[in-house]
């Protein structure tokens, strides 16, 4: 069998598109997977649905783990914690080896009067959001992808607006 009708849409679906449900003969769920997350929504959001999040959520199950849960370091603390450890010493270690190579094999004469020169030819505003912010040096070709430290290739963002470009190339 490779197909099966939704008993709630009507619909004739995949049989992957089914939840599993060992009583049933062919060992699926009467309705589809988004019939079932509705049908589940629905209940949560009913007043019996809350009675029982709120009886759950009075046990010493729940309080317990909420307690081992609270008791976990942030992601910030986390974070500081990892690159303190031996692993992330040597993550950090690799990352900055890498950088060396990339900056090694590529032209790297920017001064500090040209990044200067930079800075005051956009009137100290974001290249991209025209604020007038601290600038961080921003690479318009990539050192991954050959360009250098140079004054053609070199523009100043702001903080918010060059973390933003890393992500939309993600």
């Amino acid at each position: 069998m490779t197909a099966k009708i939704c008993t709630k849409c009507g619909e004739e679906k995949s049989i992957e598109d089914f939840y599993a449900h060992k009583i049933n003969k062919d060992g699926r769920r009467y309705e589809c997977k988004v019939c079932s997350r509705k049908i589940c929504k629905t209940w949560r959001e009913s007043v019996e649905g809350r009675k029982v999040k709120r009886a759950y959520e009075q046990t010493s199950k729940y309080k317990e783990s909420k307690q081992k849960y609270n008791q976990l370091p942030s992601r910030r603390e986390y974070k500081k914690l990892y690159y303190l450890s031996p692993e992330g010493k040597a993550s950090s270690a690799r990352a900055a080896h890498m950088r060396r190579i990339r900056a090694e094999n590529t032209c790297c004469n920017l001064t500090a009067k040209e990044w200067e020169e930079i800075k005051a030819s956009q009137d100290y505003k974001c290249a991209i959001c025209g604020e007038v912010k601290l600038l961080h040096r921003d690479h318009i070709i990539p050192v991954i992808k050959g360009g250098g430290l140079t004054k053609s290739n070199i523009h100043g963002l702001c903080k918010n607006c060059n973390a933003r470009k890393f992500t939309a190339l993600l």
